[in-house]
């Protein structure tokens, strides 16, 4: 379903742009069709910020960030590190899931470990993994972003020696 989306939005926007195109006045018209191109490219970069837009939305998780932070630092003050798990589970977004994660092995191998560096060592391990997890999920798309804008600044020098 989502290899089914960008071709569908490229589509519509190409549609939508040579609809606008054709419906404005003549002194528009007279940009050509590099004014088609040029709306399209204004069309996939609103969708892909809007897309950005909730990703990163969702991404914060539910509350907010200082809330959580406060409950995880009391409950690790406390001892209680299955509160502070509890606490990453409620806030579900990517702080959440990494601090999670660091909280989980801190947990199962503080029985196990031999010194305390160790112990360390491997949560710092569980939380690098784990950032490395979340991060592709934030990233996805910048790519296409930049490389529109690139392509819209060339477009936008070939219209002016163009016209």
């Amino acid at each position: 379903m989502k290899r089914l989306i960008f071709p569908l939005v490229f589509i519509v926007s190409v549609v939508a742009s040579y609809f606008i195109w054709a419906n404005s006045p003549e002194y528009l018209k007279q940009g050509g069709y590099l004014l088609i191109l040029g709306l399209t490219l204004l069309f996939l970069v609103l969708t892909f910020t809007v897309e950005r837009a909730l990703v990163l939305w969702r991404a914060s998780g539910k509350g907010g960030i200082a809330p959580f932070i406060r409950n995880i630092k009391a409950a690790i003050a406390e001892g209680d590190i299955e509160k502070a798990l509890e606490a990453c589970r409620k806030q579900g977004g990517c702080l959440g899931n990494v601090v999670g994660a660091g909280l989980e092995r801190y947990d199962m191998t503080k029985p196990v470990a031999a010194n305390e560096r160790e112990l360390l060592e491997e949560t710092k391990r569980a939380i690098e993994e784990a950032t490395a997890l979340e991060s592709p999920i934030l990233e996805r798309n910048l790519s296409a972003l930049s490389t529109i804008a690139s392509i819209a600044t060339m477009l936008g020098l070939l219209g002016t020696t163009i016209a």
